[in-house]
């Protein structure tokens, strides 16, 4: 394992990009568990900045967080999280 997956779970929050870009150079199944590691360990599937996240994990063929859908759903939660502060 490479030493950049091997202390991914103790870094800090890395941008989605990042985790997308680690998640698709994976070399084999125990890197690619570093970087779920590193996503449960943030909580970032409960964050609304990482909602394009929850995406490379259940899909069959993960997208970018920068590309169409990745933005679309990025603006989606926003919206959502505004639309809850107005109605509170």
């Amino acid at each position: 394992m490479r030493p950049g997956y091997k202390y991914l779970p103790r870094m800090q929050l890395y941008p989605s990009q990042t985790l997308f870009n680690m998640y698709t150079e994976a070399d084999d199944e125990n890197e690619v568990c570093c970087v779920y590691d590193h996503i449960a360990k943030h909580d970032m599937l409960q964050n609304s900045n990482y909602i394009d996240i929850v995406d490379l994990l259940g899909e069959e063929e993960p997208y970018g967080p920068y590309n169409e859908i990745g933005i679309q759903k990025r603006i989606d939660a926003y919206l959502d999280v505004c639309k809850q502060w107005r109605d509170e």
